[in-house]
């Protein structure tokens, strides 16, 4: 039986490469690719690299001194040197090359490659790093080619390449086959000539700004921006793709790669996607989640900028909304942040809790609160807080056990209950705008006093306090900031549903804030959320 012409490696570069040919050949496995494939793809690469927009993205993949990007050399000189990369053959031997073996495959190696055709590498001649003290790679022929695909696999982000990889093949191939089509659109509008020169959002365009020009005049190839936000807006797409199969039962993991091969500062910034966050995502789309999440990104993605903008001339038209690979999304930026350092970061959860899914929290302004009144209850935003969609949070991402995320719901049922049913402003408020851990407990057990005085019964109890306040778990002891959240999410929650089944007139007691209670607000918000 004749092997396969290539199989996956477990190099990243080389498999986002050999994901690409796949996605440009519509296969779904490397083992299904033929020499015909093959010689397709390579007349479609060179099509793609003889684009002038294409050079400034090459630039940071292969190099000035590469055949694609340098146009010093003769023209004969120039295209043998394109046909040894984009057309190579197990009859055509690099001199040298001897019986070496292929670096990636283990197969009969054709070709020596160096920093021109190899990215991350060291220059020509420079033997660090280097196996037996060669001076080169040896690499077999296809995978030469799956090595110059690479780029249309990838995306131009912010002037370096970003490439995504996981642990399950399936889906490195999802994310070529997505940023191939959109290297190809771009391309086609190069060719049709229809790239603008200016900085600005264009029509064209949706998931990209314009490049600029290049040193002639030409536009360039357009660059996404803020990758991050770019990569967890794409992951949630393919995640909910009914061709991808559910990511919830693959256990894949994602690794990002965002790099630039420049001459003088090559440059590498690896960031990982743990399978427990793909899973989250996963969940998102299912149970009646979609709807809600997708309005929750969507609030996010108008620049700091055009808000600013937006404040000055509160009468003037709303300016073009920006999307992914155009602006940076806060919310998405700050799920990275609770893994991007190695591990599950509880105080980046908490920050995302309050920012992001408390939303009243979030907004306030730390100015107002300490010189005036809180919010009445009337007037919160109830429709941005949702119990389900943070227990999912807290479950998925940071670890929680469920049992204690159903303990602290039910402690701030209880809560919404006494509240309600004892018109208690002052514990209210005091759930709601405490900033300081003391005066939020000492909330609690002044209520479970006056509670006890007026209903004799307990508020709580001790094990509930501590199995909602102290107990460890798989999340290990959160701060008392979040579980503090969590209560309050839960709490406007009910208290929303008991507003909308007695209607605002049973809620009047809420309009008005006693000026001689104390309302637990002497402190300022530590830091706010103005991205």
């Amino acid at each position: 039986m004749t092997p396969p012409l290539l199989n996956w490696t477990g190099h990243p570069l080389v498999d986002v490469g050999i994901a690409t040919l796949c996605a440009i050949a519509e296969k779904d496995r490397p083992e299904e690719l033929t020499d015909g494939d093959l010689r397709s793809a390579a007349q479609r690469i060179e099509a793609a690299y003889a684009v002038s927009a294409m050079s400034v993205y090459l630039l940071s993949v292969f190099t000035k001194n590469s055949p694609y990007t340098n146009h010093t050399t003769g023209p004969e000189k120039r295209a043998q040197s394109i046909a040894r990369l984009l057309n190579p053959s197990p009859n055509h031997r690099d001199p040298g090359i001897g019986d070496q073996l292929c670096i990636f495959s283990g197969r009969p190696a054709t070709h020596l490659l160096e920093r021109t055709q190899m990215p991350m590498l060291t220059g020509t001649g420079v033997m660090n790093f280097f196996p037996a003290g060669r001076t080169s790679l040896p690499v077999a022929f296809q995978y030469l080619l799956a090595l110059q695909a690479l780029p249309l696999g990838g995306r131009r982000c912010e002037g370096r390449m970003l490439i995504v990889y996981c642990d399950h093949p399936h889906f490195t191939i999802s994310f070529a086959r997505k940023y191939l089509a959109d290297n190809e659109r771009l391309l086609d509008l190069a060719r049709r000539g229809t790239l603008s020169s200016k900085k600005n959002p264009s029509n064209n365009l949706y998931r990209e700004l314009e490049g600029g020009v290049d040193s002639q005049g030409r536009p360039q190839l357009p660059d996404s921006k803020k990758p991050f936000s770019l990569i967890l807006d794409d992951l949630v797409a393919i995640a909910t793709e009914t061709d991808s199969g559910k990511l919830a039962t693959t256990n894949a993991s994602f690794t990002v790669y965002f790099m630039s091969n420049e001459l003088r500062t090559p440059n590498l910034q690896i960031e990982h996607i743990p399978g427990t966050f793909v899973c989250f995502l996963q969940d998102l789309n299912s149970g009646g989640f979609a709807k809600r999440w997708n309005s929750l990104v969507a609030r996010y993605w108008r620049s700091r900028a055009m808000e600013k903008n937006a404040e000055k001339k509160r009468h003037a038209t709303p300016s073009k909304q920006l999307r992914a690979g155009q602006a940076r999304n806060p919310l998405y930026e700050a799920l990275f942040d609770v893994f991007r350092r190695g591990f599950i970061d509880i105080q980046a959860g908490a920050r995302f809790v309050s920012r992001y899914l408390l939303a009243n929290r979030a907004s306030r302004n730390p100015a107002q609160i300490k010189s005036s009144h809180p919010t009445p209850i009337s007037r919160l935003v109830f429709d941005r807080v949702d119990w389900s969609l943070t227990s999912l949070f807290l479950m998925r991402v940071i670890g929680m056990d469920k049992l204690r995320v159903e303990k602290i719901r039910q402690f701030a049922d209880r809560l919404a209950s006494a509240i309600h049913k004892e018109s208690d402003r002052k514990l209210l408020n005091a759930i709601l705008y405490s900033e300081d851990q003391y005066k939020f407990q000492r909330a609690l057990v002044s209520a479970q006093v006056r509670y006890q005085k007026r209903q004799n019964e307990l508020l709580f109890g001790l094990d509930e306090f501590v199995q909602v306040f102290l107990a460890e778990d798989a999340a290990r002891v959160v701060p008392w900031s979040l579980v503090r959240d969590l209560i309050t999410i839960r709490l406007i929650e009910e208290l929303a549903r008991k507003h909308h089944e007695e209607g605002p007139a049973e809620f009047a007691l809420f309009e008005a804030v006693d000026d001689e209670e104390d309302t637990g607000t002497d402190e300022a918000v530590d830091g706010d959320d103005s991205e």
